[in-house]
């Protein structure tokens, strides 16, 4: 079993170890290397951050993870920006990490390591 596998599988598995568990909640369930962008809770609102997150998208693979907690009155404004992008999505209401200040709301996930440098808009 190649390396990806095996981290989907410890993901996909309730009540068993984690590697890394602060860095997966803190990144919507995913590891910080597969991740493509990201959107902080205080930019969700944002009418520009939309409209980039929504430019973004065009060029990035992946899975969108919302986090409905922290995306609130503007889920459908995400959900529907998902679906015109034709990117899968999967809604989390998850619990952020108590000690981050501004946690993410939106998560675009690769299904392997790509390790991108910038992960934020603006």
């Amino acid at each position: 079993m190649d390396l990806n596998q095996r981290l989907e599988q410890e993901q996909m598995q309730p009540g068993g170890p984690k590697l890394n568990p602060d860095e997966q909640r803190r990144f919507l369930g995913t590891f910080r290397e597969r991740v493509a962008l990201a959107v902080k809770a205080s930019q969700v609102g944002q009418a520009d951050i939309q409209q980039d997150f929504q430019a973004a998208l065009k060029d990035l693979p992946g899975t969108i993870l919302i986090d409905q907690n922290l995306v609130g009155d503007y889920l459908s404004d995400y959900l529907k920006i998902a679906n015109q992008s034709q990117h899968p999505y999967r809604i989390i209401s998850g619990n952020p990490p108590a000690h981050v200040e501004d946690p993410n709301a939106i998560v675009v996930a690769a299904d392997q390591a790509i390790n991108r440098d910038h992960i934020y808009l603006k």
